[in-house]
């Protein structure tokens, strides 16, 4: 149109700086002296996986293109095209062939082609939205506000989202209470009360569970290499910290005393240290692979990033990063089992396979929330802070609220059955030895279980294997 000259105004890109009977200028603005330009042109790169002297090499090419040289005696002079070496325009004899005072006047806007996989739909979308505002009647609010979303990255914040705000007081709410938790440990009233592990173990969980708790909070604000590496790390950490004294008690407490059991008594801290010794190694190690911060674009609603790890070393550290715990996980459970009848932690072993149940769901809901492409940013984040709260309460609340409860609650039951038995000695009397007879059926009734099935597949080993853990599961006291 513009070589049949009809048209009167057109915005086109240059593609030539003279066109017959027309003239460039730039494009009005608002307001005086302030217009807009389109900025566009080449990238260009060097790539990283080649050898060092050809790293150097390309260099030279390229400060050879972007040379004055080049630009001057090339681009503007024989091409007749635009350099971005503004100190060119002014040189007098680049002005002679060049409207030097328009170049200085264009103000620049650059294309967001490099934030965009693909430009082509951008700049579809672009033009429909300002054809429904043109031609539609559509309000501009919307209009500017859909323009914004095709490429803003949007961040779960306690400022831009009233359910952000809420799940921050909840996690500061719940990390201060976890932290206060541990008082409870030094009062005698409530220490009798949650007595399944040693302070130093009970310590040792609670930090698992703050670390868990923090690990909430890196998903607040614009998402960066730190916050990803601080998330994965703060989540290793929590849930080993909080698997390891728990593993710990039950190898302990083995029905069956054995060697290993007594070495573990008097080498807690050995052992605890070597456990975790490996998960420390795995996180160093994950430092040193690179993140990919992953923006999900999506059409017609708000886009996020997440992180994500797509090389195969860091794939790797995750992998056995996940594996650690999952194997901790399944030898607690396999140990529940053994201690199922054992009087000495009857009650805490047997709500603790609850506990670990709903454990149990909580991975693979984590399993399924990192498979599944979720488009809400704000029903992403939320999810994940939920399990958070959901594996916190669970585990944290049972052992320092409800345990505690639950215990007072029996004393309250046993105080009232006392009251109203007499003081007779003889049901003292009756009571111990129920009790002693107690101890001797339940070690006579995994006796018999062991024997039996001894006696009827006396000569198969595997079988024999099956009645040793039968008899474990049965015991109520230790035995060697």
């Amino acid at each position: 149109m513009l070589i049949d000259e009809s048209i009167l105004f057109s915005n086109f890109w240059d593609f030539d700086h003279n066109v017959p009977n027309y003239c460039m200028s730039p494009l009005p603005g608002k307001t005086e002296d302030v217009n807009g330009s389109c900025v566009g042109g080449y990238f260009l790169g060097i790539n990283n996986y080649i050898p060092n002297d050809r790293k150097l090499a390309s260099a030279e090419v390229i400060k050879f293109l972007t040379s004055e040289y080049v630009q001057k005696e090339i681009i503007l002079k024989y091409f007749r095209s635009f350099s971005g070496l503004y100190k060119l325009y002014d040189d007098s004899e680049v002005c002679s062939y060049t409207d030097c005072e328009l170049i200085k006047n264009i103000q620049g806007i650059e294309r967001p082609s490099s934030i965009i996989d693909n430009y082509d739909y951008y700049s579809s979308k672009y033009t429909n939205l300002i054809s429904k505002f043109l031609f539609n009647n559509k309000p501009i609010n919307e209009v500017l506000n859909e323009i914004e979303n095709i490429t803003k990255i949007h961040y779960y914040s306690i400022k831009t989202s009233k359910t952000g705000l809420v799940f921050f007081i909840i996690l500061l709410f719940l990390f201060c209470s976890v932290l206060f938790s541990i008082s409870l440990l030094f009062i005698p009233k409530y220490k009798k009360n949650i007595k399944f592990l040693s302070n130093d173990l009970w310590i040792i969980y609670i930090f698992g569970v703050l670390l868990i708790v923090a690990s909430g909070f890196t998903k607040f604000g614009k998402v960066t290499e730190v916050n990803c590496y601080l998330n994965y790390i703060l989540m290793s950490f929590g849930l080993n910290f909080f698997l390891t004294p728990i593993l710990y008690e039950l190898l302990v407490k083995f029905p069956k005393i054995n060697d290993y059991s007594e070495w573990l008594k008097i080498n807690k801290f050995k052992f605890i240290a070597l456990i975790e010794f490996i998960n420390v190694i795995f996180n160093i190690l994950l430092l040193f692979s690179p993140i990919n911060i992953e923006n999900s674009i999506l059409d017609g609603k708000k886009n996020y990033s997440k992180c994500n790890i797509n090389n195969a070393y860091g794939i790797f550290i995750r992998i056995f990063q996940t594996i650690i715990p999952l194997i901790k996980y399944i030898l607690i459970n396999i140990l529940i089992y053994f201690e199922w009848n054992l009087k000495e932690t009857l009650q805490d072993v047997r709500l603790l396979i609850s506990i670990m149940g709903v454990n149990g769901i909580l991975y693979i809901l984590v399993t399924i929330f990192k498979i599944l492409r979720i488009d809400d940013y704000i029903f992403y984040y939320s999810l994940y802070l939920c399990i958070i709260l959901i594996f916190t309460l669970t585990n944290h609340s049972y052992f320092f609220i409800i345990r505690v409860l639950i215990k007072e609650f029996s004393k309250s039951n046993e105080i009232l059955n006392d009251e109203e038995t007499s003081n007779s000695k003889s049901i003292s009397i009756k009571k111990n030895m129920t009790t002693d007879y107690s101890y001797q059926e339940s070690n006579t009734k995994s006796s018999q279980v062991s024997n039996e099935i001894g006696t009827l597949y006396n000569n198969n080993s595997e079988i024999s294997v099956l009645s040793d853990i039968i008899k474990i599961h049965y015991t109520k006291y230790y035995y060697k």
